[in-house]
This record gives structure tokens, sequence and C-alpha cells, in this order.
């Protein structure tokens, strides 16, 4: 069932110009929200070569400012790691040692791994014996390797021998760390 409005009726030029009102409103609210507050602030054309409608580009703000809705807000991505860099550097995949030398037997371990069973007290050099996963005996002094990841010895003390173990962290720095190994009792425990 359809209404008809005969066409010279009044009713029908009231609709038409109703809904045309309402759409010109309707186009003047929604074009008002995408234009810019003001033109004062737009650098006016200087007569080059550039067309008159043509958009001017935006310059990215420095290091702070205040954006369109009034709050203040900064960027600092200096402490920020670079998200394209890989997480494993090519330098620290070989563990320390190139592919042609040798391995020491204490290096083919991490020191978690190793067990320190005694300690040789001299006038002038201490000594220490370590033992292997597999039950091996080795003889350290200052300046041994020791560990997978270059580890040296750089000290020997009577209950523990310390070790510095120089190694990359994720942004490719180079970083010490040191550790220990204490000296265990008999029945198997560490002494205090």
């Amino acid at each position: 069932m359809k209404l008809r409005i005969p066409k010279g009726s009044s009713h029908s030029k009231t609709h038409i110009l109703l809904l045309s009102v309402a759409l010109f409103f309707s186009f003047i609210l929604i074009t008002s929200e995408t234009k810019p507050e003001s033109t004062d602030s737009l650098p006016k054309n200087t007569g080059g070569n550039r067309a008159v409608n043509e958009p001017q580009r935006a310059t990215p703000e420095k290091k702070g400012g205040i954006n369109n809705k009034g709050v203040k807000y900064s960027h600092n991505s200096m402490s920020k790691r670079d998200p394209f860099k890989p997480f494993i550097s090519k330098a620290a995949v070989g563990k320390g040692k190139t592919r042609g030398e040798r391995l020491v037997p204490l290096q083919r371990y991490n020191f978690s791994q190793l067990k320190l069973i005694g300690i040789i007290w001299r006038n002038d050099k201490n000594m220490a014996m370590v033992e292997d996963p597999e039950g091996r005996g080795y003889v350290v002094k200052k300046g041994t390797l020791i560990g997978e990841n270059n580890g040296r010895v750089t000290n020997i003390l009577k209950d523990r021998v310390i070790i510095e173990e120089v190694y990359r962290n994720n942004s490719g720095k180079i970083k010490t760390r040191t550790a220990s190994l204490k000296l265990h009792n008999a029945e198997g425990g560490e002494t205090q």
C-alpha cells in the first residue's frame, strides 16, 4: 500500500523543502568537523608552481608539545631497543670462540655444572681442584679459562673460586659477570 501525493499539491513541495533543508544542515555539520578551525595558521601561497588547494605537509614536532586535545606529551626513544635488530647478534653465535680454536675441557661445561672439590695454598700461587659432571678432576689457577662463555679464574680464596665471565647482552654491549664456585665438604654440601 503506497501513499501517493498528487504532484501539484502543497504537501509534496513542503516535504521536498524540509528534506533538502535537513540534508543541507547535515552536510554542514559533517564538513565542519573535518575542516581546520582557523585558516590564519596556514602559510600563504607564495606563487610557486603549487596548486592553490594543495594541502600543506605536516611537520613532525620535536621531543614534545601539545596535541590537538591540549594534552602534553613527549617521546624519548633513546632508551628503547631497535625493533629491527635481531635478538641474537652474529657476534654472540659462536659462544665466544672462533671455529679454529680448540676448547679446553673446562670450557665445554657451564661453570654451574662444575664442582670445587679442593683448594691448595702455596706461598705465592693458590690452586684449586675442580670436578666436571663426568667425574674428571682438573687443577685450575688464576687466569685459567673455565665455562662456556670464556670465563676466567680471577681469584682463589680459602673457600671459593671467583670466575669472571665476559658476554654480550641483547643490545650488543659487552658486559662482565662474576660468579663463584664454593668448596664442598665431605658430605657433598657447601661449606659455611
